[in-house]
């Protein structure tokens, strides 16, 4: 059966940023860069428009929602020649506040790549020569760090170790060559734990010269977990105590230290406050989440997007993680293979409908469209599939067959 679109309004104003699961019609060999898709799919929404759910014209009779179109931004770079006569593609990321709506209702704020969460794919190929100027608006510092590439210390963006962080209107630069094949991700690395929380991720995808595994489309989820309502925290001014020389970002201090302070007025018993340490340069604000809120590529369902694909295709499905908690993702009625890991191929590939993506691993799978129907896709830890303990909602999305 056919899915349709349907118009469902909210009470609430939307201020959201657009993020959906990357699709790309693909096959070994070829160029494999993300395509806008035609038709509905393609569909992008201002914050302002009503949000158009997508429905399934179930063997129930009901209009089923199933989900939302979602676009994410595939990074397009500039291509330079450098002093050597050697071709460099540069990619420009922006760190900047934002604020969205992450699920019906819901909003909250955190900070983005280029103005999104998750931040914008950068797809390359194997033995490209590639460049990210790191540019940072915010009043926080940063840095990128990537996975699974080998490089100098000085391009791995762990602060003050190979690099200062980058303040605010400052740029840092890292390059060199792209030399491990596969699904990757990118991330901030101050006070990581708290940054990558408030959606500093992306996926950092890198093809082989020559792609052995066979498949006709894919897709690129990034998992997730957030606190409730996060907002940002500003990080400690170098050796004072904290509360003093802070200067948080625009979004205030976040909503869990905000709750320490509102205890200590209350005399209620606060988080311990943390001592000047000597074996880093700066100490950061107690960080202490609660997680409620679980995502796929930013957004808890409905505002998740369908996967689509065609009876008969082979569809490829890179999952990152980039939360703190495993997560187990089940799709119904499609056995499918695990043919990657962390980036690497896996010589065995393993058959499963269930398979655990533990924090910063990535896992590759291989479905066989040979089903039709409307399939969910989702965590089995089925306390991630819901919005404020509520289901359905959370990390929730669904494989839908289509025709066209």
């Amino acid at each position: 059966m056919a899915g349709k679109i349907w118009t469902f309004k909210l009470s609430l104003a939307l201020a959201w940023l657009l993020l959906v699961p990357i699709a790309a019609s693909a096959h070994g060999g070829e160029d494999h860069d993300e395509k806008p898709r035609g038709g509905l799919m393609s569909m992008v929404m201002e914050a302002s428009a009503e949000p158009e759910f997508i429905t399934y014209d179930a063997p129930t009779g009901r209009d089923v929602v199933i989900g939302r179109a979602n676009p994410v931004e595939i990074l397009k770079p500039e291509v330079v020649t450098d002093e050597s006569g050697r071709k460099v593609k540069v990619y420009i990321l922006t760190v900047e506040d934002v604020k969205f709506e992450i699920s019906p209702g819901k909003t909250v704020e955190g900070w983005g790549f280029n103005g999104q969460i998750p931040g914008p794919v950068i797809r390359i190929t194997e033995g490209d020569r590639f460049r990210i100027v790191l540019a940072n608006r915010t009043r926080d510092e940063h840095t990128i760090h990537i996975h699974g590439q080998k490089k100098h210390l000085t391009m791995d963006g762990v602060p003050y170790l190979g690099q200062e962080p980058t303040r605010k209107g400052e740029t840092y630069v890292y390059e060199f060559t792209a030399n491990r094949p596969g699904t990757h991700w990118y991330h901030c690395h101050v006070d990581s734990g708290h940054h990558v929380d408030m959606g500093m991720y992306g996926a950092f995808i890198v093809e082989p010269k020559k792609e052995k595994l066979k498949f006709d489309r894919q897709y690129t989820l990034i998992v997730d977990e957030w606190p409730g309502a996060p907002r940002h925290s500003g990080a400690m001014a170098e050796g004072k105590p904290m509360g003093e020389g802070m200067e948080p970002s625009a979004g205030g201090t976040h909503g869990m230290a905000e709750e320490a302070e509102e205890k200590r007025e209350h005399g209620g018993k606060a988080v311990a406050e943390p001592a000047e340490r000597h074996w880093y340069p700066k100490t950061y604000n107690p960080y202490t989440p609660v997680y409620d809120t679980f995502t796929i590529n930013g957004r808890t369902f409905p505002f998740t997007e369908p996967l689509e694909v065609r009876e008969g295709e082979r569809v490829r499905i890179r999952i990152i993680n980039a939360g703190y908690e495993p997560h187990f993702m089940h799709l119904h009625a499609h056995p499918y293979e695990v043919v990657a890991r962390d980036g690497n191929p896996v010589k065995n590939p393993e058959t499963r409908d269930t398979v655990e993506v533990g924090p910063g691993q990535r896992v590759d799978i291989l479905l066989h469209a040979d089903n039709p129907g409307v399939w969910p896709f989702h965590c089995h830890n089925l306390r991630h599939v819901a919005n404020d303990n509520i289901y359905p909602g959370g990390m929730l999305t669904f494989v839908r067959y289509v025709d066209e």
